[in-house]
C-alpha cells in the first residue's frame, strides 16, 4: 500500500535548504470532470527531487491527464 500524502518527518538526503521540512508524499490522480488531482495533505511552498524522481512525477502527472482527458471524452 502506498504511503498516504503528507509530510513523513523524514529526511532522506539531510536538509537540503535551512528551511527544508522533510520528505513529504504526494498523491496524484483525476476526476471524472477532467482535472490532475495532486495532494500533498499540508500547504507547500516548494518541492525539490532527484532527476529520476523528477521524471516518474512527470510520467505520472501525464498518466493522470491521459485518464482525466479520456474521462472527459466519455462524458
Amino acid at each position: 500500500m502506498a504511503e498516504r500524502p503528507g509530510p513523513t518527518g523524514r529526511y532522506p538526503r539531510g536538509k537540503i535548504v535551512p528551511h527544508d521540512s522533510g520528505e513529504l508524499n504526494a498523491a496524484v490522480g483525476w476526476s471524472d470532470d477532467g482535472h490532475v488531482v495532486l495532494d500533498f495533505a499540508t500547504p507547500v511552498s516548494w518541492i525539490a527531487m532527484s532527476v529520476a524522481e523528477a521524471r516518474t512525477f512527470a510520467a505520472s502527472l501525464c498518466a493522470n491527464a491521459d485518464r482525466a482527458e479520456a474521462a472527459l471524452k466519455r462524458n
